[in-house]
C-alpha cells in the first residue's frame, strides 16, 4: 500500500473518529438530570415504566416534545433544591421560589395550583400565632409570606402533616387539594376540619434550570415542549392523583 493511500485511509478514519466523537458528546450535554422533591401526587417513584405523579408525567411528556434526554431522579423534598444548588442536578419542577434565583434560572410557568389552608374546625377562632400551621420544609418565602403572622411548622411531606393533624399536633396544614383531601380522607378527618380554607392563593409550577447547566438551544427546545404540553396538563391534574391513591 502506497503512503499516499495509507494517508488517505487515515484521514478517512481520523475525520469519522471525530464526528462519533462529537455525536457522543453532544448526545452527553443533550441530557439534563431532573431533581424531583419526594411529594405524591406530584412527585413520586415509579414502580412500572407508567409514571404515578403529576410532574412524573410531565417530564415525559418533556422529554418527548423537546427531544432532549431527562434522567429523573426523586429525593426527600427538602434535599432537591440543594442537590440543584451543588451541580448534582441540572432542572427541577416546584413552585415558584425566588430563592433559587441566585444558581437556577426559572425557564417556564408550566402549570398553576391553589394552595388552601386547611384549619381543624375546633381551631378557627384561634388568635393567627395560636395556630400551629404545616408547611413543606424548603418551601420558600413565596409560599410563608400569606402565612405571617401563623405558628409555621416545617413538614418532610404532606403525608407527615396530616398524621400530625390526626395526632392533634398541628391545626391548620397548607397544601393543594389534589393532594390533601385523599389524604385527610384515609386519616377521617374531614369532619373535624373547618368546612371552608382559611386562606386560598395561586402558586405555579415552575421548571428551573441551574444557572449554565442548559443551552440557549436547550432552554428554547424546553419551553416550545412546555406550551406542546398544556393540552394535557388539565387531564394529568385529574387523573395522576386519582391513579396514585387509588
Amino acid at each position: 500500500m502506497s503512503k499516499k493511500r495509507k494517508c488517505r485511509i487515515f484521514a478517512r478514519l481520523w475525520l469519522a473518529s471525530a464526528i462519533l466523537g462529537g455525536e457522543a458528546v453532544a448526545a452527553q450535554e443533550q441530557t439534563l438530570r431532573l431533581v424531583l422533591g419526594k411529594l405524591p401526587p406530584f412527585n413520586c417513584v415509579d414502580v412500572t415504566d407508567t409514571p404515578r405523579c403529576i410532574n412524573n408525567k410531565l417530564a415525559v411528556k418533556l422529554q418527548h416534545y423537546s427531544g432532549i434526554g431527562i434522567t429523573a431522579s426523586i429525593v426527600p423534598y427538602a434535599r432537591a433544591t440543594r442537590m440543584l444548588q451543588q451541580n448534582a442536578a441540572d432542572i427541577m419542577l416546584l413552585l415558584q421560589n425566588d430563592e433559587l434565583l441566585s444558581y437556577a434560572e426559572p425557564v417556564v410557568s408550566l402549570y398553576s395550583i391553589n394552595l388552601s389552608l386547611y384549619v381543624r374546625a375546633a381551631a378557627v377562632q384561634l388568635a393567627h400565632d395560636k395556630i400551629r400551621t404545616g408547611i413543606l420544609r424548603g418551601s420558600g418565602s413565596n409560599i410563608s409570606a400569606p402565612l405571617a403572622g401563623y405558628r409555621l411548622v416545617e413538614l418532610a411531606d404532606y403525608d407527615q402533616g396530616v398524621e400530625m393533624l390526626a395526632l392533634g399536633r398541628l391545626d391548620a396544614m397548607l397544601g393543594p387539594a389534589e393532594a390533601l383531601s385523599f389524604l385527610m380522607q384515609r386519616h377521617d378527618l374531614t369532619g373535624q376540619m373547618a368546612p371552608q380554607p382559611l386562606l386560598q392563593f395561586k402558586q405555579d409550577i415552575w421548571l428551573y434550570c441551574r444557572l449554565n447547566a442548559c443551552s440557549p438551544g436547550q432552554i428554547q427546545q424546553l419551553k416550545l415542549a412546555a406550551e406542546q404540553t398544556k393540552p394535557y396538563m388539565p387531564a394529568i391534574l385529574q387523573i395522576m392523583p386519582l391513579s396514585y391513591y387509588n
